[in-house]
């Protein structure tokens, strides 16, 4: 995922735009080469390029002219850390942010190499550049001058400035301000097969675009986050410093920035095939390589803060935790390379060249010379041991010296072997010609030499040497004459004497000879006994490799089996979970339910409730509660349902004759009319049955009263119904209860002609009386929407009811 900057502008345009001659420009400007065969084949020697990667040195090329295939490196990235073929953080470090190895200076490299040491060999996992990118911050290095207009142009070469970023909690590393001629030393690279043992993007001269430079992933990225949380803790419990990042990739010989079978984290002794060589450094080399690559303080007994990571240290069980890719990344299994006669990388030697000629100088301008004189600034250079300097040499040491061609060089520690005892005094000799008039002069002028100086110096010399040797003199004023006959007596001594001596020379060197024999025997065991404790050794050190191996392999199986278990039983519980929610979810819609089903029974049996809370309570003494009087719970809701359930089941099977006598009733009031197909329909017309029952009382009524005008016109048809508009007051059948007995009686015989399965509907001037309680009663089931449906009126039968 590329993250653009914004500030992707084309900035390989800008010194044109600005009017700069490039030409003209000597601040990171392409240089020439001077690399030399010898540092190619230090390079191979040293396992920073592989065998089957070519190497082509320039000509007199200023800048790089490549041929196809080749890429341009350089010495100076070799010595920080970098190698061929370059690691997959280097590459993706160079792809996201667009850039070349021309782009960055030597000190950059450098800062890239702690950065990925500390990655791999104190956490145990392989440098990412969300890490970095929260770390460090890139800038771009622009030519300066005060006759350059702005936007001013970035250099040619190192135009990428790595840097720390402000508040970043990383270690500070500070690299050397004399490498700032690092671009002299590119040569060309280049396959020789198929495989890509090089790993870097083609060469472009362009300066960068800037892509990504203010990517920051701050609290974003996780492992970063926790990256940074770790890094606190040791620097808090530990006395991890940045010396210790410095040391731990210059003692493992190992190129932090070349690709590698597995991390520094995970090395496994000498034979480790990914390291320059197994041959250990002294710490006192150790603090010179350092010395050479950047600034630091680091003295020569120095010890460590914090010792980084290997298979002997491994990561603990809570880092790995922490940081699962510290197992997601592990090493294959162990294959040991021979180790090494001599050490292939013993020095780095490249600044003592000569370095490539400036544009200026090639233009005509003459370089500034440079002086022979070494800075005390500059730090010492790693070089061959070599036996210290015993003395200043003589004349004839000198001259022969001069005759080589070696005189600038040291001279050897033999020098002055010669000289014994006498040494000092002739370095004292030789230093009598040094005074202030003669130090510290240049070329342009040569002083007088200041020979009373020297003689005094010389002369105070001689006396001392006269000093010290006094007692030769006394003793030989004491010496006397010695007779002739001492002489021949002291040469017979000195004859017996010499014959006593060969006979104890012959006598040592016979003993001398047996001792060489018993030597030789004891040389020959000892020989054969490292042999067989070599073979031993290696046999067991086998065993043991195949055995840890074994039990590696046995952990990591068993490690991937156990991490299946968790993922197993990991989904096992989220399904337990998510049923557990969802019965919970169902047990509140099944209280719901419970609930409401108890209030819907309480609205339609309320006589069944008296026997529900008289359950309820009988639940609530049974379970001892403290509050009997407490609001229900779902339970008590269901207690009740139940109840109101069972008692509702002893007079179910009345209710279950109910729809026929409805629909038997249904056609008892409204003959004629078809029966509704529900019972709901049925239900709603019953709801007016009062009204129809008064209504065929008054049609009753009709009936009787015309059965009875029947009889009374058949027997006399002259009578006239006009009159009998009402009932008179007064009459004698209604005084006299002979009288009033009587009608009754013949009114209740003629009954039996009334037609009374007839509904007979009153006049249309005709209103059929009703009492108070009966109105009230029409008028409330009017309200509630009780009236039979298609009537417009309460008081109004049904249009479709039967005509007397």
């Amino acid at each position: 995922m590329d993250i653009d900057s914004g500030s992707d502008q084309d900035t390989g345009s800008s010194s044109q735009v600005s009017g700069v001659n490039p030409a003209g420009i000597t601040r990171g400007a392409w240089m020439g080469s001077n690399v030399s065969q010898y540092e190619i084949d230090w390079l191979y020697r040293s396992r920073r390029i592989p065998e089957s990667v070519i190497c082509r040195l320039p000509g007199s090329e200023i800048e790089p002219v490549l041929n196809p295939g080749e890429h341009v490196v350089f010495l100076a990235h070799f010595e920080r850390g970098f190698g061929l073929p370059a690691s997959e953080f280097f590459r993706q470090f160079l792809d996201f942010y667009r850039l070349l190895p021309h782009h960055l200076p030597g000190n950059a490299v450098f800062y890239l190499s702690c950065y990925a040491t500390f990655m791999e060999a104190y956490i145990g996992i392989r440098p990412t550049r969300e890490t970095f990118a929260r770390f460090f911050a890139l800038r771009i290095n622009s030519v300066q001058g005060k006759n350059i207009p702005k936007p001013k142009p970035p250099v040619r070469c190192g135009s990428c400035i790595i840097g720390s970023r402000q508040g970043s909690p990383f270690f500070k590393f500070t690299g050397l301000e004399s490498c700032r001629l690092w671009q002299g030393t590119f040569f060309y690279v280049r396959n020789s097969g198929a495989a890509d043992l090089i790993n870097l993007p083609p060469f472009n001269p362009a300066p960068p675009r800037k892509i990504n430079w203010s990517y920051n992933p701050k609290t974003d990225h996780i492992e970063t986050n926790r990256v940074v949380r770790f890094m606190k803790e040791l620097m808090k419990d530990t006395d991890i410093c940045s010396d210790d990042v410095i040391r731990a990739f210059i003692s493992h010989r190992v190129l932090p920035l070349k690709r590698r079978a597995h991390k520094m984290s995970e090395m496994y002794g000498p034979g480790d095939p990914t390291k320059i060589t197994g041959l250990p450094l002294s710490k006192k080399d150790i603090v010179l390589k350092a010395r050479q690559i950047c600034q630091t303080a680091m003295p020569d007994d120095w010890e460590w803060g914090l010792r980084p990571l290997s298979s002997t240290n491994p990561p603990t069980q809570e880092a790995k935790d922490r940081f699962p890719r510290i197992d997601s990344d592990r090493r294959g299994p162990c294959r040991k390379r021979a180790l090494d006669k001599f050490d292939p990388d013993p020095f780095i030697r490249w600044q003592d060249l000569k370095m490539g000629r400036t544009p200026a100088s090639r233009l005509g301008k003459s370089p500034p010379e440079p002086t022979d004189i070494p800075s005390a600034n500059i730090n010492p250079q790693v070089h061959e041991h070599v036996a210290p300097l015993g003395a200043e040499a003589g004349h004839e040491f000198v001259e022969k010296l001069m005759v080589q061609g070696q005189k600038n060089k040291a001279p050897a520690s033999d020098a002055g072997r010669e000289l014994g005892h006498l040494l000092p005094y002739a370095e004292k000799w030789n230093a009598a010609d040094m005074s202030k008039a003669t130090r510290g002069l240049g070329k342009d002028r040569l002083p007088a030499p200041d020979l009373l100086t020297t003689a005094d110096a010389r002369k105070t010399l001689f006396e001392e040497l006269l000093w010290e040797h006094r007692d030769l003199a006394e003793a030989h004023s004491k010496c006397q004459a010695i007779p002739e006959a001492s002489i021949e007596a002291l040469k017979t001594q000195l004859a017996a004497a010499e014959e006593k001596k060969d006979q104890l020379i012959r006598q040592h060197k016979e003993d001398l000879s047996a001792q060489e024999t018993r030597y030789g025997e004891l040389k020959r065991q000892y020989i054969q006994l490292g042999l067989d404790h070599a073979k031993t050794l290696q046999a067991a050190e086998s065993a043991a490799e195949a055995k840890l191996h074994e039990a590696l392999e046995d952990a990591g199986n068993a490690n991937v089996v156990l991490q299946a278990e968790l993922e197993e039983a990991a989904k096992v519980r989220k399904a337990s979970e998510d049923k557990a929610a969802r019965l919970e979810a169902e047990q509140k819609e099944y209280d719901l339910l419970v609930t409401q089903t108890d209030a819907l029974a309480l609205r339609l049996f309320p006589d069944s409730q008296a026997f529900a809370e008289k359950r309820v309570g009988e639940r609530r003494v049974a379970q001892a509660y403290k509050n009997l009087s407490a609001p229900w719970d779902p339970y008590d809701h269901l207690v009740a349902l139940n109840a109101q359930v069972s008692h509702m089941r002893t007079i179910d099977r009345n209710l279950s004759d109910i729809p026929d006598l409805a629909t038997q009733l249904f056609r008892t009031l409204w003959p004629g009319e078809e029966v509704p197909d529900t019972f709901s329909l049925i239900s709603d017309r019953l709801k007016g049955a009062g009204r129809r029952i008064r209504e065929w009382q008054c049609s009753a009524a009709r009936a009787g009263a015309d059965s009875a005008l029947r009889v009374a016109c058949s027997w006399y048809p002259e009578l006239d119904l006009d009159v009998f508009t009402g009932v008179r007051e007064g009459a004698e059948t209604d005084l006299d209860p002979v009288l009033a007995a009587k009608r009754q009686d013949r009114a209740y015989h003629i009954v039996e002609y009334a037609e009374m399965r007839t509904f007979i509907p009153p006049p249309a001037d005709v209103k059929d009386y009703l009492s108070d309680e009966e109105e009230d009663e029409d008028a409330d089931e009017a309200g509630a929407g009780d009236a039979p449906p298609g009537c417009s009126d309460a008081n109004d039968a049904p249009s479709d009811a039967p005509v007397a």
